[in-house]
């Protein structure tokens, strides 16, 4: 059975009646009646394993405080891996994070101890607060902090972190203000470590990572004044085996793209500079990259022959310069692995459109002028049936086109239509009917209006994000947010 029957037998059963599910099982004899029963109790046991939980994030937020999360998660046989809390929301520990006194925190403590990755968002913590929390995660190996809170006691919190017993293989710290403890918690993991992202870069966190010989992903996010050519060929000498790399800052120079050579393993990079022509031909020799997003400075073939060894691309996004039609068909005929396209400067036409069907591994797609196709190129499909993310800028595309690209790709899981102006809410409708799947919807500067918000509403159960149009009043908004409160809304 299809993943989208899958889908369509759930959401079926999960809105009928008990009493009409007792008769639909009435017609199954009695043996195939208790098969099945015990065919599904296998299935609950399995599914209720942390083995079949890797994927699967339990989140709490502000607006599932008051639903017991924390409550359901402790009494819940599932044994989740990956805890979210952001924006507030709490695990019965208060606003800091913090212990009531009449918190059972050995009961805490069983529930969690299969919890290997903590992410904490937007959130007011103290000291003691993530003291007790990391105590109460014995197992933990992955910790993400984000964007801490303006009342957050930041120095405590690093400081608790430095003195927890666990070592982690995954670090994400990014906030704006750090200090010196950042490194030391580096140090500290060095060992462990695999995976780091760090917002805010000193000498003392570039020190530290000089000792992390196991890293395989590392991301220096936003620094732009920093690092510069020497740190990256330090961190190449130190840690040979890095997959992942990526760099913001001014002050790296071209130089760093002879450098990256070494990495016999790196699949990803992200550096700052606009790529030269010499650079390109040392990108084009590391022939493990798999994705490739780097600004180039002219889109022409002589300019792209370089990469032509990277047989193995994965991603594609050359920034903003102008592709050619001639260009545009070599990507598409040398990259047959692609699955992820970024045509960011090319207004594509309806035989350009024909091409992304020799993609047969594209999974996601962006458009950002698709004001040279019509609805023929989306009657056909913008590439393989197995197409999950999509983002279309300035599309002629009317309801017709629309319908029939929906019918074609079913299992849609991110969606965005901008400057689309022609689509209307019967579109978009027969859109959210056909797409169960569907996590994220964006359609800004088009005609969609309380209609479509008011469909929604009962529609898509996965739905985690969206991004209305203008057309959408404050009133609809508020009562979509109070049906569905786990729906983030941008611009809300």
């Amino acid at each position: 059975m299809q993943e989208n029957e899958n889908s369509d037998v759930r959401v079926l059963l999960h809105h009928t009646s008990m009493k009409l599910q007792q008769d639909i099982l009435l017609k199954l004899g009695p043996l195939d009646r208790l098969s099945a029963a015990l065919t599904c109790r296998q299935w609950a046991e399995l599914t209720s394993g942390s083995s079949l939980l890797r994927d699967v994030v339990y989140r709490i937020r502000e607006s599932t405080r008051e639903e017991s999360a924390p409550r359901i998660m402790m009494q819940s046989r599932r044994e989740y891996r990956n805890l979210e809390v952001k924006q507030g929301g709490d695990l019965g520990l208060g606003p800091k994070l913090e212990a009531p006194e009449d918190t059972n925190l050995d009961k805490v403590r069983q529930s969690s101890s299969r919890i290997r990755h903590l992410s904490l968002k937007d959130m007011a913590m103290s000291e003691k607060g993530l003291e007790t929390l990391l105590k109460c995660l014995p197992n933990l190996t992955s910790l993400s902090l984000f964007r801490f809170a303006a009342d957050a006691d930041l120095r405590g919190v690093l400081r608790s972190l430095l003195n927890s017993k666990q070592n982690y293989m995954r670090l994400r710290l990014h906030n704006r203000n750090t200090d010196f403890t950042v490194g030391e918690i580096i140090k500290k993991n060095a060992g462990t470590l695999l995976h780091l992202s760090v917002f805010g870069v000193t000498q003392d966190i570039l020190d530290a990572i000089s000792t992390c010989g196991k890293l395989k992903h590392l991301r220096l996010a936003e620094d732009r004044k920093f690092v510069r050519d020497s740190h990256i060929r330090q961190i190449t000498l130190t840690a040979p085996n890095l997959e992942y790399l990526a760099v913001d800052s001014r002050k790296v120079t071209q130089a760093v793209f002879e450098q990256v050579g070494v990495l016999k393993m790196l699949r990803d990079l992200s550096v700052a500079p606009r790529l030269r022509p010499e650079s390109i031909r040392h990108l084009g020799s590391i022939r493990t990259l798999q994705n490739f997003k780097q600004p180039v400075p002219a889109c022409d073939l002589e300019t792209l022959r370089p990469l032509a060894n990277l047989r193995d691309l994965r991603s594609l996004r050359l920034g903003e310069a102008e592709w050619t039609p001639e260009s545009f068909e070599w990507i598409i005929e040398n990259f047959q692995k692609l699955e992820q396209l970024y045509v960011t400067s090319y207004r594509l036409r309806d035989c350009d459109g024909e091409k992304l069907h020799l993609l047969k591994n594209l999974k996601q797609l962006t458009i950002l002028d698709a004001s040279g196709l019509t609805d023929h190129t989306f009657e056909r499909g913008l590439g393989p049936p197995e197409l999950r993310e999509v983002h279309i800028h300035h599309a002629p595309l009317t309801d017709v086109g629309l319908v029939c690209m929906v019918t074609r790709h079913t299992s849609l899981r991110i969606l965005g239509f901008t400057d689309c102006q022609r689509i209307t809410d019967e579109g978009l409708i027969f859109l959210l009917r056909n797409q169960p799947r569907l996590r994220v919807l964006i359609v800004p500067s088009t005609n969609i209006t309380d209609a479509s918000l008011r469909e929604l509403e009962n529609l898509c159960p996965h739905l985690e994000f969206l991004e209305g149009s203008s057309r959408m009043t404050k009133d609809a908004l508020l009562s979509f947010s109070s049906q569905r409160p786990s729906v983030e809304l941008y611009g809300a």
